[in-house]
Protein backbone atom coordinates (compact mmCIF):
# COMPACT_ATOMS: atom_id res chain seq x y z
CA UNK A 1 0.00 0.00 0.00
CA UNK A 2 1.81 3.29 -0.94
CA UNK A 3 1.05 6.68 1.28
CA UNK A 4 1.10 9.98 0.08
CA UNK A 5 2.23 12.69 1.95
CA UNK A 6 1.29 16.64 1.47
CA UNK A 7 3.47 19.56 2.63
CA UNK A 8 2.20 22.76 3.15
CA UNK A 9 4.70 26.04 2.66
CA UNK A 10 3.06 29.32 3.75
CA UNK A 11 3.99 32.16 1.15
CA UNK A 12 4.54 35.25 1.70
CA UNK A 13 1.05 36.80 1.17
CA UNK A 14 -0.36 33.93 4.37
CA UNK A 15 -1.51 32.00 1.98
CA UNK A 16 -0.38 28.22 2.06
CA UNK A 17 0.64 26.40 -0.97
CA UNK A 18 0.99 22.45 -0.38
CA UNK A 19 3.35 20.18 -1.97
CA UNK A 20 1.34 20.18 -5.10
CA UNK A 21 1.20 23.15 -5.73
CA UNK A 22 -2.38 23.59 -5.04
CA UNK A 23 -3.71 26.70 -2.25
CA UNK A 24 -4.92 25.73 0.29
CA UNK A 25 -6.97 27.33 3.25
CA UNK A 26 -4.17 26.61 6.10
CA UNK A 27 -2.70 30.44 7.55
CA UNK A 28 -0.76 30.29 10.60
CA UNK A 29 -1.93 31.93 13.59
CA UNK A 30 1.02 33.78 15.49
CA UNK A 31 0.66 34.01 19.42
CA UNK A 32 2.39 37.51 20.31
CA UNK A 33 2.48 40.81 18.07
CA UNK A 34 4.74 43.71 18.96
CA UNK A 35 1.76 46.41 17.51
CA UNK A 36 -1.28 44.61 19.17
CA UNK A 37 -1.03 47.02 22.64
CA UNK A 38 -0.12 50.11 20.23
CA UNK A 39 -2.96 49.29 17.33
CA UNK A 40 -5.67 47.92 19.23
CA UNK A 41 -7.77 50.99 20.41
CA UNK A 42 -10.35 50.63 23.34
CA UNK A 43 -14.23 50.72 22.14
CA UNK A 44 -16.92 51.46 24.14
CA UNK A 45 -20.15 49.42 23.93
CA UNK A 46 -22.08 53.02 22.25
CA UNK A 47 -18.70 53.12 19.66
CA UNK A 48 -19.77 49.32 18.79
CA UNK A 49 -22.93 50.25 18.45
CA UNK A 50 -22.13 53.03 16.11
CA UNK A 51 -20.49 50.95 13.76
CA UNK A 52 -21.92 50.73 10.29
CA UNK A 53 -21.14 47.12 8.78
CA UNK A 54 -21.14 48.62 4.92
CA UNK A 55 -17.22 49.30 3.46
CA UNK A 56 -16.27 53.12 3.54
CA UNK A 57 -14.20 52.30 0.35
CA UNK A 58 -16.87 50.93 -1.74
CA UNK A 59 -19.65 49.64 -0.20
CA UNK A 60 -19.31 46.42 0.53
CA UNK A 61 -22.06 45.21 3.05
CA UNK A 62 -21.67 41.19 3.06
CA UNK A 63 -20.51 40.77 6.60
CA UNK A 64 -17.76 37.83 5.95
CA UNK A 65 -15.78 40.38 3.76
CA UNK A 66 -16.24 43.51 6.29
CA UNK A 67 -13.48 43.96 8.79
CA UNK A 68 -12.81 46.71 11.27
CA UNK A 69 -10.13 48.84 11.85
CA UNK A 70 -9.19 48.50 15.35
CA UNK A 71 -6.96 52.19 15.68
CA UNK A 72 -10.09 53.85 14.18
CA UNK A 73 -12.72 52.02 14.12
CA UNK A 74 -13.60 52.38 10.45
CA UNK A 75 -15.01 49.40 8.39
CA UNK A 76 -13.43 48.56 5.07
CA UNK A 77 -13.74 45.37 3.23
CA UNK A 78 -11.09 42.30 2.40
CA UNK A 79 -8.80 40.76 0.11
CA UNK A 80 -11.88 38.39 -1.34
CA UNK A 81 -13.74 41.96 -1.93
CA UNK A 82 -12.05 44.68 -3.16
CA UNK A 83 -9.23 44.97 -0.39
CA UNK A 84 -9.95 48.70 0.97
CA UNK A 85 -8.96 47.85 4.59
CA UNK A 86 -5.65 46.62 3.49
CA UNK A 87 -5.23 49.99 1.74
CA UNK A 88 -6.48 51.51 4.15
CA UNK A 89 -4.03 50.15 6.65
CA UNK A 90 -1.04 50.84 4.55
CA UNK A 91 -2.13 54.08 4.03
CA UNK A 92 -2.43 55.39 7.76
CA UNK A 93 0.18 52.99 9.47
CA UNK A 94 -2.91 51.03 11.19
CA UNK A 95 -1.54 47.18 11.56
CA UNK A 96 -4.38 45.28 13.19
CA UNK A 97 -7.92 44.42 11.93
CA UNK A 98 -10.52 42.24 12.82
CA UNK A 99 -13.26 40.51 10.78
CA UNK A 100 -16.73 40.72 11.43
CA UNK A 101 -17.28 36.92 9.48
CA UNK A 102 -15.15 35.02 11.57
CA UNK A 103 -14.05 37.25 14.24
CA UNK A 104 -10.57 36.82 13.22
CA UNK A 105 -7.78 39.41 13.46
CA UNK A 106 -4.68 40.00 10.83
CA UNK A 107 -1.90 42.33 11.79
CA UNK A 108 -0.49 43.79 8.42
CA UNK A 109 2.87 44.69 10.12
CA UNK A 110 3.24 40.95 10.98
CA UNK A 111 1.60 39.67 7.85
CA UNK A 112 -0.03 37.16 9.54
CA UNK A 113 -3.09 36.37 11.59
CA UNK A 114 -3.32 36.76 15.42
CA UNK A 115 -4.67 33.58 17.46
CA UNK A 116 -7.07 35.33 19.59
CA UNK A 117 -6.94 33.23 22.96
CA UNK A 118 -3.19 34.06 23.31
CA UNK A 119 -2.79 38.18 22.69
CA UNK A 120 -4.69 39.74 25.50
CA UNK A 121 -5.50 42.84 23.29
CA UNK A 122 -6.90 40.75 20.79
CA UNK A 123 -8.50 38.37 23.12
CA UNK A 124 -10.48 41.57 25.12
CA UNK A 125 -11.63 42.50 21.19
CA UNK A 126 -12.74 38.76 20.85
CA UNK A 127 -14.73 38.70 23.63
CA UNK A 128 -16.68 42.34 23.16
CA UNK A 129 -17.24 41.12 19.83
CA UNK A 130 -18.55 37.34 20.31
CA UNK A 131 -20.86 38.84 22.58
CA UNK A 132 -22.32 41.10 20.54
CA UNK A 133 -22.36 38.58 17.73
CA UNK A 134 -23.82 35.58 19.50
CA UNK A 135 -25.27 37.01 22.65
CA UNK A 136 -23.05 34.71 25.03
CA UNK A 137 -19.73 34.79 26.01
CA UNK A 138 -16.83 33.88 24.77
CA UNK A 139 -15.27 30.68 26.33
CA UNK A 140 -12.07 30.98 28.08
CA UNK A 141 -9.21 29.94 26.40
CA UNK A 142 -8.48 27.57 28.90
CA UNK A 143 -10.59 25.83 31.48
CA UNK A 144 -8.10 25.78 35.21
CA UNK A 145 -7.99 22.48 36.32
CA UNK A 146 -7.51 21.72 40.31
CA UNK A 147 -3.85 20.11 40.96
CA UNK A 148 -4.64 16.62 42.81
CA UNK A 149 -3.14 16.83 46.55
CA UNK A 150 0.15 15.54 47.14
Amino acid sequence: TATTTTTTTITSTGEGKDSGGETSGYAPALHSCPHATEHIKHMSSEEMKRVSKVCLGCGETDEKNLWLCCATKEVYCGRYAKGCMKKHCLENNHQIAMCFGDLSFWCYGCDSYLHHLTIQEVYDWYCVWHMAKFGEPARAPFKQQEKPGI
